[in-house]
């Protein structure tokens, strides 16, 4: 499990930093200025999150998958991710403005019956 992000002393640079999702943040020499500057980071809604399209991202898995999958198992997630892709408005959706209403929206007018639904 990954460690809480907290400000620290980079002694050899001077600086106080911070860790967040694997990238460090340097956040200046001033202590009190550098916690401002951690909070503002971890306060940002988009923090980490890609501003790539929807169907950008999904060609990507599209393509690993058949590099390193069964072409079985390519045809069911390329059959699934293009009914997705059909549904969602706007096309141009980006990942950071993916919400799961968009997700429930495309469960709900699938036509595959009980066999596509949990529990």
């Amino acid at each position: 499990m990954a460690r809480k992000p907290r400000p620290w002393f980079w002694t050899q640079r001077g600086e106080w930093c911070v860790t967040i999702e694997g990238t460090r943040h340097l956040l200046g020499t001033d202590k009190e200025a550098a916690e401002t500057e951690f909070h503002r980071l971890m306060l940002d809604p988009n923090r980490g999150v890609s501003s790539e399209s929807v169907a950008a991202v999904i060609d990507l898995f599209l393509e690993w998958t058949q590099k390193h999958r069964e072409p079985r198992t390519y045809m069911w997630y390329r059959y699934h991710l293009q009914s997705f892709l059909d549904h969602l408005k706007p096309k141009s959706l980006t990942v950071d403005r993916l919400k799961p209403h968009h997700v429930d929206s495309w469960i709900e007018n699938m036509n595959g019956g009980d066999s596509h639904k949990r529990g």
